[in-house]
């Protein structure tokens, strides 16, 4: 969305990978960042889609997935885990 920035100052990838994380927790400033925005997914929670129908719910129940078995559930800690190491003044996360 913001043609103008170069590509080199964006790092867009899974922060659950240790490359992504090192160049979050490297770029240049990132030990003086003020400012520290996450936005884990929501659809391992969410009770539209596929976990709000009766059936596949059901069906997902059965098969022994659950809700805790849903990795996405758990990228905040990763986002928790660089905010801890950065330290910065405000974090915001929103999904």
């Amino acid at each position: 969305n913001h043609p103008a920035v170069p590509d080199a100052s964006v790092i867009n990838g899974d922060i659950t990978e240790d490359e992504i994380r090192d160049k979050i927790l490297n770029a240049p400033g990132a030990s003086s960042a003020d400012v520290l925005l996450g936005g884990p997914p929501c659809q391992g929670f969410s009770r539209s889609g596929f976990s709000s129908s009766r059936a596949l719910r059901a069906r997902r129940l059965n098969s022994g997935f659950g809700e805790e078995d849903d990795e996405r559930n758990y990228l905040f800690e990763d986002m928790i885990e660089i905010a801890a190491s950065l330290r910065p003044k405000v974090i915001v996360m929103e999904n």
